[in-house]
């Protein structure tokens, strides 16, 4: 993510930051409304992959739940991410497809990809993005090897179009239903950096026949979490 697009995202995260605490109340009000439709909280944290406490730490705005949770959530209740996260619109979907003027695309996360699906505007799409619907995945960050940019759970879409290395850019690798998030950086010679935001990590430059074996998966267009 580079230019206008990186800077949209920064003051879209700046935005909601100097809110917070009345969006996580307002989330977390909403949250428990969706909560309140699973036979039991046991239940709800079982779908989500979390404890009940950790579910009572969202709904209290004590913690930020990560856009993942929030997802499986939302889908297992056919609600509206956009009303879950925002308060806008229908907090229904009303259907197994997508609302109108949404686009459901495909959530790939550990191990083989997944059947579950996200909704997204179709008109931001276009918009923010500028990328063509039809060829974009979601696909879950694991770890923290790109914080802040990129955080442990945060859901990216990936321009599946985008299958070469060209540029400073995020991109995301596949091998055998797993993913890998990296920065990239080309050389003159051929050779590839993989680079971490986290400056803890050490980024791992590759020879030209190495960088000729990875299997990317696409670019990273957007990439995003529930704050």
């Amino acid at each position: 993510m580079t230019g206008g697009r990186a800077n949209k995202n920064r003051d879209s995260r700046r935005g909601l930051d100097e809110t917070r605490p009345v969006f996580r109340v307002s989330l977390g009000e909403r949250l428990s409304a969706l909560l309140d439709r699973f036979a039991t909280r046991a239940e709800a944290g079982a779908v989500a992959g979390v404890t009940p406490e950790q579910l009572a730490k969202y709904v209290g705005g004590r913690a930020k739940p990560p856009f993942e949770v929030v997802s499986r959530l939302a889908a297992a209740q056919g609600a509206s991410l956009d009303w879950l996260a925002t308060g806008e619109g229908a907090s229904e979907l009303g259907g197994a497809g997508a609302p109108e003027g949404y686009v459901r695309i495909a959530l790939h996360g550990d191990g083989d990809p997944s059947t579950d699906y996200l909704a997204f505007a179709r008109a931001w799409i276009a918009d923010a993005l500028g990328a063509d619907e039809s060829g974009l995945a979601a696909v879950v960050n694991r770890g923290d090897a790109n914080a802040p940019d990129i955080g442990d759970g945060d859901v990216v879409l990936v321009d599946r179009g985008a299958d070469r290395l060209a540029g400073d850019a995020y991109y995301a690798f596949e091998r055998d239903g797993q993913f890998l998030i990296r920065k990239t950086e080309r050389y003159v010679d051929g050779r590839v950096a993989l680079k971490s935001r986290n400056p803890a990590y050490e980024r791992q430059v590759l020879t030209p026949a190495e960088a000729a074996r990875l299997s990317v998966f696409g670019r990273v267009v957007w990439a995003g979490g529930v704050v």
